[in-house]
């Protein structure tokens, strides 16, 4: 009975021991929490409201005031920056209207000069020596000519009436004569016969040497002949007179000569 009031005596001893540990760790604890809630709740607040309505303030309205002077420089500096960009957008738009209008002059003389050219080079080819021929001041087409003893010379004008040199000229007669001894000669042009076939309407030809070469656009050259009329019976002759001139074809001119060997 003495062993178990023992044993009851050291449990009641052990139990109290616990709970006074037990009211140490909680009064501990209660006591950290009053101090963390002095700290936090009182201390602290006070720290801010004192940090808010000191320093603090006046460094937020510093921080605003520079937020509004950082955002007045970037809008002014977007301001200038558009202006630059509208000035460089006007300035290139200027560079570029009279870079157009200079392109647009270059091609307007480029234009111009290939039209000239072209003009010139039209007028060129279409330029080009007419060759006309007088006898007695009227053209030779057509017209009769009478040779006598008195009168055997005959002087025909060759005239450039267009606007382009000619290149050698060549003078042929083509005769179609039945008298034998019929000749050509005259003045300072030597004429000789030559038997050829390109005209086969006509008995004979008579090519004239030592004749002007070029005649110019406008000029006139005269070109002379006779006939040995005294020794002719009178006959009416048909003549061809041909003008090489250096064109693809030469110049014709049909006339007539009447023989009057009286």
């Amino acid at each position: 009975m003495e062993e178990e009031q023992i044993k009851l005596f050291i449990e009641n001893k052990i139990l109290e021991s616990k709970v006074e540990a037990a009211e140490i760790r909680s009064q501990t604890m209660i006591w950290a929490a009053g101090f963390l809630l002095a700290v936090f709740g009182i201390a602290f607040p006070i720290f801010l409201a004192y940090d808010f309505r000191g320093d603090s303030k006046e460094r937020i309205e510093y921080a605003i005031s520079k937020m509004e002077i950082d955002f007045q420089d970037i809008k002014a500096n977007e301001i200038k920056q558009q202006e630059s960009f509208q000035k460089q957008i006007t300035k290139f738009s200027t560079d570029q209207d009279q870079k157009n209008k200079e392109d647009l002059a270059n091609i307007d003389n480029a234009i111009y000069n290939m039209q000239s050219q072209f003009k010139e080079l039209a007028g060129t080819q279409l330029r080009k020596p007419i060759l006309e021929c007088f006898i007695n001041g009227r053209p030779i087409e057509g017209a009769v000519v009478t040779l006598s003893a008195n009168h055997a010379n005959t002087v025909v004008e060759i005239r450039n009436a267009g606007d382009f040199p000619t290149r050698t000229i060549h003078v042929r007669i083509y005769t179609n004569s039945k008298n034998n001894g019929i000749v050509l000669g005259g003045g300072d042009n030597d004429w000789f016969p030559i038997n050829v076939n390109d005209e086969p309407h006509y008995e004979k030809a008579f090519d004239a040497t030592n004749i002007f070469s070029i005649l110019d656009a406008k000029e006139s050259q005269t070109v002379e002949f006779s006939m040995d009329v005294e020794n002719s019976t009178d006959e009416t002759i048909p003549v061809l007179l041909k003008v090489y001139y250096g064109q693809p074809e030469p110049q014709k001119f049909h006339f007539t000569i009447i023989i009057n060997s009286k």
